[in-house]
């Protein structure tokens, strides 16, 4: 600003001694224009700090019930530095598998209502360590033969078998310990597949 200021008298006076005051050159600051959301940053800032929330998805309705109607850009310009600092995550290495390598495969128990009453199902998921592809299905039971069954429609689905198969130790496929070897369900032999458990 001080190079323009210079610039201008120059230009203005030529090389002579007199000056020109620098509040004439100098360009003021415009003063702050009112913005729709000035009557209630107040409000905001009790939702942010108070309620925890920062949706500005939700903000907005609850604003417009209180006469906003502003847009919503200038409400996330708002909020977006009162916004509390994330903590961060040290970054995991997802582990994957070649293509055809493995499969995991659990259970898992869900509860619904219907016409007022209230059922459980069981949900059985797979997915492909390679690509992350997965496979889920609800049934009725968890026992051995609806796995299998539903084991042949995550092939069929896939488009075919992997080598192995990760699970836990679920009853439905590692039925007991003899000698500090498992015996497997037939859903090993039967599939030519080998079975492996998680490490808890």
């Amino acid at each position: 600003m001080k190079a323009f200021y210079h610039t201008v008298q120059f230009f203005v006076c030529g090389p002579t001694k007199l000056t020109i005051p620098p509040e004439i050159v100098m360009c003021k600051p415009r003063p702050p224009r009112p913005s729709k959301l000035d009557g209630y940053k107040e409000q905001i800032q009790k939702w942010v700090m108070e309620d925890h929330c920062t949706n500005c998805e939700v903000m907005l309705g609850r604003l417009q019930k209180l006469g906003y109607t502003g847009g919503i850009s200038i409400l996330k310009e708002f909020v977006h530095p009162l916004r509390p600092a994330s903590a961060g995550h040290a970054p995991v290495q997802r582990y994957e598998t070649k293509p055809g390598e493995q499969v995991q495969f659990d259970w898992g128990e869900f509860v619904y209502e219907h016409e007022g009453q209230m059922h459980k199902c069981y949900g059985f998921t797979a997915i492909l360590g390679y690509c992350r592809m997965r496979f889920i299905t609800f049934v009725k039971r968890c026992d051995t033969p609806t796995l299998i069954r539903c084991f042949m429609q995550a092939c069929e689905y896939f488009g075919g078998l992997t080598k192995v198969a990760l699970t836990d130790r679920m009853k439905s496929v590692l039925l007991e310990m003899e000698d500090n070897k498992p015996r497997w369900t037939p859903l090993c032999w039967l599939l030519g597949i080998s079975v492996q458990n998680k490490v808890p």
